[in-house]
């Protein structure tokens, strides 16, 4: 396990840079998160090996650098226009749009 969660975006941004596949890979690195996090984060308990968890890391940064970012909009069109891909394998729990992250 390791206490930063910013190596665990240096492994997602590695694999999608050298075109690896990411939506449905178990990534080996596992992070630690705090207990009580400065902001608004996960409510459901999640997989932290699986996309979803990285990309709730970035949405958790994103929304400390740009408070009004559009990550989700472009998360729920992607997945629109994708509607064949699984997102329980990419980890993405039930309700997931409904997170204090999310919101």
């Amino acid at each position: 396990m390791d206490d930063r969660p910013d190596m665990l975006i240096t492994v997602a941004r590695n694999n999608c840079g050298h075109h690896a596949r990411v939506w449905n890979r178990t990534f080996a690195l596992q992070v630690l998160t705090q207990r009580r996090m400065a902001q608004p984060w996960i409510t459901i308990p999640v997989n932290q090996r699986k996309a979803y968890f990285s990309l709730c890391i970035i949405k958790y940064f994103l929304n400390i650098i740009s408070p009004h970012n559009d990550m989700k909009s472009k998360i729920n069109a992607l997945l629109a226009d994708y509607p064949s891909i699984d997102t329980a394998a990419m980890g993405f729990p039930r309700g997931w749009e409904n997170e204090p992250l999310w919101q």
